[in-house]
């Protein structure tokens, strides 16, 4: 298995699913969006369980999702090492390698809440106030879908997250509309923010060159958002905008201003406005070797 951020991504989601930040075996806050970031408080990446230069393999099994720091403090350690002033030994378990804790210090691999004792969570509740909360939300609207196969692709492709999909039409046919609806709490970092961007920019590539191209759908959008909850308590005020995906600046992405500072999408030149307050943007970006390949294929 190549060392490379697919095969990361992959390995987090078998290992942690739908969780977007997560505590490596050293106890240190890893976060999905961060992988090869040594900028970020939550970068992470792929450590040899047992070292190569003991002729560890890349295989799965002897690879492990952990902090840049706690991979630096490892290092080719074997079979005794310290990470964030805690002693570990690698240890053989039948035909592969594990991480086993060996100080006598205690854990903080259970980090669950005693909500039958009202002190403790009531502390913690005190303790989420201090926090200022970001909800990402993702809408999508599909247009004359002529295949529904292509809700269970979408599906897949946001299986991070939780989402429903509702039909807009009442009349079961060959052409269906479909709303898709994304919201993801807790989206306290820049990282996870463009993590959710990334996803809306795959999503579109695909929806653009293949599934428009071979008419799959009629139409369709997409809109990112992040709003800040505290500032949007009103039901009203927390609507998406009304967007017609018929109208004569085509399919596209949109996503709002705060999506556009807090991501890459900030240093681009050519976001095109979509309202007139500037709220909202046209975001045209796809991933151009993806988007080449598609043209190639044929339905």
């Amino acid at each position: 298995m190549n060392i490379n951020r697919e095969n990361a991504m992959m390995l987090w989601n078998k290992r942690y699913g739908k969780a977007i930040r997560v505590k490596d075996f050293a106890g240190r806050e890893i976060d999905k969006g961060s992988y090869g970031n040594r900028n970020s408080k939550y970068g992470w990446n792929l450590d040899h369980i047992y070292p190569q230069t003991q002729g560890g393999k890349d295989s799965e099994s002897n690879l492990i999702c952990c902090h840049i720091t706690t991979n630096d403090e490892k290092a080719n350690k074997f079979p005794c090492f310290i990470a964030n002033e805690k002693n570990f030994e690698i240890v053989k378990v039948q035909n592969h390698y594990e991480i086993k804790l060996t100080s006598d210090e205690e854990t903080d691999e259970d980090d669950s809440i005693n909500f039958f004792d009202h002190s403790e969570a009531l502390v913690f509740f005190k303790e989420c106030q201090e926090n200022k909360y970001w909800i990402g939300t993702i809408h999508i609207k599909l247009n004359g879908v002529k295949d529904v196969a292509l809700l269970d692709f979408i599906r897949e492709m946001l299986s991070d997250y939780d989402i429903s999909i509702k039909q807009i039409n009442n009349t079961w046919n060959k052409v269906n509309d479909f709303k898709i609806e994304v919201i993801i709490f807790g989206v306290n970092t820049r990282e996870e923010t463009q993590n959710i961007l990334d996803d809306c920019v795959l999503l579109n590539t695909y929806l653009e060159y293949y599934f428009l191209k071979n008419n799959y759908i009629s139409s369709y959008s997409i809109i990112n958002n992040l709003y800040d909850y505290k500032y949007q308590i009103d039901e009203e005020e927390f609507q998406e905008p009304k967007i017609a995906i018929n109208d004569n600046r085509g399919n596209h992405l949109i996503i709002n201003e705060l999506v556009r500072y807090n991501t890459s999408a900030s240093k681009e030149k050519n976001l095109v406005s979509y309202d007139y307050n500037k709220n909202y943007w046209i975001y045209d970006f796809s991933y151009i070797q993806l988007r080449e390949n598609l043209g190639k294929v044929k339905k």
